[in-house]
């Protein structure tokens, strides 16, 4: 996939499989046709992502590899529960368990990202800045009881539809939601994989 960054530079992402993409750290201006130069740079990061970025052209398909054997496997991401702050959960291969905070230092949230904010991200990530987004999505401190999260409307980061990645589907302290979400997820991204 090319993912655009700005109005000149653009990046490379896989797409793999339940709804998630690799992000390869490959700023560039040019065209690079070669997808095993692409292949051969580091991931950034491994995300879910709304579909809508394929499916409505934001994000251009530009050719198919096999995965590689390190990028079949999705690395976990930690649940923390909105409710109960010092509860955490760790979903990873399709099965959700319950964890320790330690264990999720460092994790991806279990959460799904809007395109724009993908790029965004990456636009942070190249000027050498903290990103808006990964820096809410951080582990909460567990004595700061949330009981309802929101967003600043404010914020331009927000313009179209007040929500940032959909942290909130994932959030869930019932495994069984949150096993049922994915589910959806991945029929939902299936046809993204062909």
């Amino acid at each position: 996939m090319k993912v655009p960054i700005d109005s000149k530079f653009h990046t490379y992402a896989r797409i793999l499989s339940e709804a998630s993409f690799a992000f390869y750290d490959c700023r560039t201006q040019e065209e690079i046709h070669d997808l095993r130069i692409i292949g051969s740079r580091p991931i950034l990061f491994m995300i879910a992502v709304y579909k809508n970025a394929v499916t409505k052209g934001r994000w251009l398909k530009i050719g198919k590899l096999p995965l590689e054997q390190n990028l079949q496997k999705f690395p976990p991401e930690f649940i923390q529960d909105p409710i109960e702050p010092t509860q955490f959960s760790i979903y990873e291969n399709g099965k959700i368990r319950p964890a320790k905070r330690e264990e999720c230092e460092g994790l991806e949230r279990a959460a799904v990202w809007e395109a724009r904010h993908v790029e965004e991200r990456l636009r942070d990530h190249y000027a050498c800045r903290p990103n808006y987004w990964v820096e809410y999505m951080k582990i909460r401190d567990p004595r700061v009881k949330v009981t309802k999260l929101s967003f600043d409307r404010s914020d331009p980061r927000n313009e179209k539809d007040g929500l940032g990645p959909a942290m909130l589907d994932m959030s869930s302290s019932d495994p069984e939601i949150i096993k049922e979400r994915h589910k959806k997820l991945k029929e939902h991204f299936k046809s993204t994989n062909q």
